[in-house]
């Protein structure tokens, strides 16, 4: 009897051949929900996650025959990692697959934040001819400071100075990272020289509400603030209170801390309504590494991992 995958989100029709061809029997279930995944983990080797779901101690306490966990991107955050190393689970990811579209979705941000592109838009529906008000800046006067330098900081560090930015890269687990694409520096020459700053660090215990009025008011110019990661790093009030103070020249988030709307109380909507009341605040919804080409992209980065680590059929 082959042993079972189970798929519990969307993914690329690559991926389920791929798996058949390395000798899996594949279950696809992308609407799965938690109580259907407790009842079927106990019989699978492997489970291929995207962020809709999170594996924790109770999913792992049931989970007696699984080898490996496949995540359709980068983020980690939907499993918890010291439980899956105690018990011996490799957890395989494909970042490499969605980072160039991080990249450009970071850099479109940028642009639209420095030439207000956006917020013109909004004035030209309302009858507001507004060019000097409007009148933004050239990438190549700024220096943009990337948070994190893995796999989609280094990847926006190439793009941003292939179109004639200054980057600096701080990460605080990495030495030795910058080079052609970036200048390595700590946190405090970042805060001192950053026009720009983007995150591209992953959400864990150390990152949660990492992005406090302090660690703003740290910086020594108003600067514009992007957030592909995960929106668990900047919490909204901050960022509301510093874009009110003019210490934040703009904010762009493709992430909230809370995903999706629909499940808002009230205290919530009108966080989110207030932030929306700032014209120099792009939102989008957790798209940036979602393209057209990122699903088969990832499915294969996921698939040459899965046959390198173990398969049936070796």
């Amino acid at each position: 009897m082959k042993p079972s995958v189970l798929i519990t989100g969307e993914s690329h029709p690559i991926l389920l051949s791929g798996l058949s061809q390395l000798g899996y029997h594949v279950i696809d279930a992308p609407s799965i929900s938690r109580p259907e995944l407790i009842e079927q983990v106990p019989e699978v080797t492997g489970i291929v996650l995207t962020s809709r779901l999170t594996l924790d101690a109770e999913i792992f306490s049931v989970a007696r025959q699984l080898k490996w966990i496949g995540r359709l991107g980068s983020g980690l955050d939907v499993v918890d990692l010291s439980l899956a190393a105690q018990k011996g689970v490799e957890v395989l990811s494909s970042p490499e697959g969605n980072r160039q579209a991080v990249a450009e979705h970071t850099a479109g941000l940028l642009l639209n934040l420095i030439r207000n592109q956006t917020r013109s838009d909004r004035q030209i529906r309302l009858g507001h001819w507004n060019r000097n008000g409007n009148r933004g800046w050239e990438l190549g006067g700024l220096t943009v400071g990337l948070i994190g330098y893995g796999n989609t900081g280094s990847c926006t560090a190439r793009l941003l100075t292939s179109m004639g930015v200054r980057v600096l890269a701080f990460d605080k687990y990495l030495s030795g990272h910058g080079g052609e694409w970036a200048t390595e520096c700590a946190m405090s020459q970042l805060q001192q020289e950053a026009d720009v700053v983007s995150l591209h660090v992953p959400l864990t215990e150390e990152t949660s509400g990492m992005i406090t009025e302090n660690w703003i008011e740290a910086f020594a110019k108003p600067f514009w603030l992007i957030n592909t990661s995960r929106g668990g790093i900047t919490p909204l009030e901050p960022l509301i209170a510093q874009l009110g103070k003019g210490k934040l020249r703009g904010l762009a988030l493709d992430v909230l801390p809370k995903e999706p709307l629909a499940g808002y109380d009230d205290a919530e909507k009108a966080l989110l309504n207030q932030l929306c009341s700032f014209e120099n605040v792009i939102l989008t919804p957790h798209v940036a590494g979602y393209t057209q080409e990122s699903p088969e992209r990832m499915a294969r980065v996921l698939l040459d991992k899965l046959a390198h680590f173990d398969s049936p059929g070796n």
